[in-house]
């Protein structure tokens, strides 16, 4: 049996389960996807060239119905409120499903006024990025620990002994098993000081570089290349900063492609100061 979840910005959850006082009675566009071509078409020629294409937003309408009552009524109204980024999730554990989509409100909740026990409403959901998303991200780290004992053991006073050592990849691969092509979040955490943080994708060679970049124990950067999403900001000292114009020219916000992807970290100096996570989840085209 499938779950459905609405969250808004602020937390404000509501679900529409058995037990509770919502209920959905029909869903439409949860698999649709519309395509816009541009074209141009030559004298005596058959048929048209396309020039370009690209995926439409997505279109949800939910109807359903709720016990009547003000509160259900407030909470409803209060859930989706317009100008407000949402998540809709659906749950299914018997297929293994956990996916959501972020949207707004198209159309607001219209409440009939004509029930006593049951009302019903209508509200429409309007999603920039058409596709869904595992709500659980897959992470590939660059950089690993290994144990470096185990009990029991005999501890030497001459020879050093260590706790656990650190393995630093720079080659790793991301396994996208979605539908389709996805962005990611890469996450670049300095331990000391460290110079010119990047990311390659090596079939491509594809990369983010930002060669003038100087970072210090504890700052963070964070590369976003989701679709809509897209950003590069450090974080230092608590403060938070756009660094979009110390990307290299030759950059771009490359994605997943579906399958293997290999991708490689690195840094103009003092790698070994440097943790280098991403994080992504996989899309997938309908629901």
């Amino acid at each position: 049996m499938r779950e459905w979840y609405i969250t808004n910005s602020y937390g404000v959850e509501i679900s529409f389960n058995v037990g509770d006082p919502f209920r959905l009675t029909n869903i439409e566009g949860l698999g649709v996807n519309n395509v816009s071509f541009s074209e141009s078409q030559t004298i005596h020629a058959v048929g048209t060239t396309i020039s370009a294409s690209s995926v439409e937003g997505r279109e949800i309408t939910l109807e359903g119905d709720m016990k009547s009552s003000y509160a259900n009524r407030r909470k409803l109204l209060d859930t989706l409120l317009p100008d407000n980024d949402l998540i809709f999730r659906v749950v299914d554990k018997e297929a293994d499903v956990d996916h959501y989509i972020k949207c707004q409100v198209k159309k607001s909740p219209e409440i009939s006024e004509d029930q006593e026990v049951y009302k019903k409403f209508q509200f429409v959901l309007y999603a920039s990025y058409p596709y869904w998303r595992d709500n659980k991200e897959s992470i590939v780290a660059f950089v690993t620990y290994s144990s470096g004992f185990k009990f029991k053991r005999s501890f030497s006073n001459t020879v050093p002994w260590k706790v656990g050592s650190r393995d630093v990849n720079q080659l790793t691969y991301a396994v996208n098993k979605g539908s389709d092509k996805t962005g990611f979040l890469a996450r670049f955490e300095a331990t000391g000081y460290v110079k010119g943080p990047e990311i390659l994708k090596v079939l491509t060679q594809e990369n983010i570089k930002f060669p003038n970049l100087e970072m210090g124990e504890g700052d963070v950067l964070l590369v976003s290349t989701y679709e809509n999403e897209r950003y590069c900001k450090l974080i230092s000292n608590g403060i938070e900063k756009n660094i979009y114009y110390l990307m290299d020219d030759d950059s771009n916000f490359f994605v997943l492609d579906k399958g293997s992807n290999a991708v490689r970290f690195d840094a103009v100096s003092n790698i070994g100061n440097l943790y280098c996570t991403i994080s992504f989840s996989n899309t997938y085209v309908g629901e």
